[in-house]
């Protein structure tokens, strides 16, 4: 499924077919958009579909601000989001932290993972 609207590309990759097909069995199905800007930066539609929902997130999510930016999600949340497995979720991530894009921040009390967008970065390139 490919399609275009106001500088969107709607995206079912294997793994996001998978979330769709999963969603739609649960009665709720939602299609995941990645701006044509964020795939010419990513060149990667795991990575585009892990940013589009980091920029999501950043902008909409509880406490974000107080946090410094920083966003909680544990894989199994990411996967019921987007579809990808924990293994696709760390490739993408990988690719965006190569790219300067995201930083990881590694708790140990609770353990727990949790990403910050780098806008210094991100901002001039969007």
């Amino acid at each position: 499924m490919q399609g275009r609207w106001n500088g969107w590309v709607g995206v079912a990759a294997p793994a996001v077919a998978m979330a769709l097909a999963t969603a739609s069995a649960a009665g709720r199905t939602r299609a995941i958009a990645i701006a044509h800007r964020v795939m010419g930066l990513v060149r990667d539609t795991a990575a585009g579909v892990l940013l589009c929902q980091l920029i999501y997130w950043t902008r909409r999510g509880v406490d974000v601000l107080e946090r410094d930016g920083w966003i909680y999600k544990t894989a199994q949340e990411w996967q019921q989001e987007t579809g990808m497995s924990w293994k696709i979720q760390r490739r993408a991530r990988s690719l965006l932290v190569e790219l300067d894009l995201l930083e990881e921040h590694k708790l140990r009390m609770p353990a727990r993972l949790e990403y910050r967008l780098k806008l210094s970065t991100l901002l001039p390139l969007l």
